[in-house]
């Protein structure tokens, strides 16, 4: 008989049992509940729900009249029990009085939990009359560090660094400016120059007969314009032919100068390559065409 009576008590103490596995658990304590200003608190969430369960945490980010030194981390463990999760902050309160720390919301299966309130009393340093009075001190001069004035010297080194290469570069701009520029040839001595140079480079590559034949084209027109006045650079070689003609030149050298003048058309568009006996024709013909035009000038000048 007694023997029925424990199977009917165990039978009863089972759905018992496995409710506590059914059931959620949320709550919160601290290790101090009261502290001083400043003093560091933890405050721990521990929280308890069964297996299959889903469970939203909290997001943390402030608790009222408290600060926040570390939220810790969320730690989870499984067993036969069911799921523990804890979390350990690390609070502390610069507010006087007693505090409450709000409850908290735990969403398990879209249900809400709740931790329990907790109170915590924070006061100051209490003062003790029984203590020696201390006077304030006096202000302590400081010497300043070696660093300091490292900083101070090198600082002054930078400056004087700076004073020497301004003056310097303001010196040197100044010498550059009342260098006199050298004064520029005439038309005929430029004229010649250009002409002594181009003869010193000698006979020109057949790659380099265009560029020769343009430079010794330049020399005449630049002569021209700025001997005559005669706008020359934007002609072609026919119109220039044309205005050389009203010059006065010999007839044989007018001759001369205006086959020279088309050969170097024929050299630049008709892609012509002339001998080295036409080119050295071509540069005489301009060479004393720029003489005798030189020389006229001059009688012209002298009259």
């Amino acid at each position: 008989m007694a023997g029925k009576r424990i199977s009917i008590l165990f039978l009863l103490l089972i759905p018992l049992y496995l409710s506590s596995f059914s059931q959620v658990l949320a709550k919160a304590t601290v290790d101090k509940n009261q502290i001083l200003i400043g003093e560091k608190i933890q405050l721990s969430f521990d929280v308890r729900i069964p297996l299959g369960k889903t469970i939203q945490w909290f997001t943390l980010d402030t608790i009222p009249r408290f600060q926040i030194l570390d939220l810790g981390k969320v730690d989870t463990t499984e067993s036969v029990d069911g799921k523990k999760i804890l979390q350990t902050l690390i609070i502390t309160s610069f507010d006087s009085g007693h505090i409450q720390i709000p409850p908290m919301a735990i969403r398990v299966d879209k249900k809400a939990y709740y931790t329990d309130s907790i109170g915590v009393d924070v006061s100051y340093v209490p003062y003790n009359p029984d203590e020696d009075y201390r006077e304030i001190s006096d202000i302590i001069e400081v010497k300043k560090p070696a660093s300091s004035n490292l900083i101070w010297f090198i600082l002054a080194t930078v400056i004087l660094i700076a004073a020497g290469v301004l003056y310097f570069l303001y010196n040197r701009r100044k010498q550059i400016a009342i260098v006199p520029d050298k004064p520029r040839l005439g038309p005929y001595e430029e004229a010649m120059q250009a002409l002594a140079e181009l003869q010193k480079q000698g006979t020109p590559s057949d790659g380099m007969v265009k560029n020769y034949y343009t430079k010794l084209n330049d020399i005449l027109r630049i002569y021209i314009m700025r001997k005559l006045g005669i706008g020359t650079m934007e002609k072609t070689n026919d119109e220039l032919v044309l205005q050389l003609q009203k010059i006065g030149l010999p007839k044989d050298q007018f001759s001369q100068l205006s086959q020279a003048l088309r050969l170097a058309d024929f050299v630049k568009f008709a892609k012509y390559t002339p001998g080295a006996a036409d080119m050295q024709s071509s540069y005489q013909s301009i060479k004393s065409s720029i003489e005798i035009l030189n020389k006229q000038e001059e009688k012209t000048a002298a009259t």
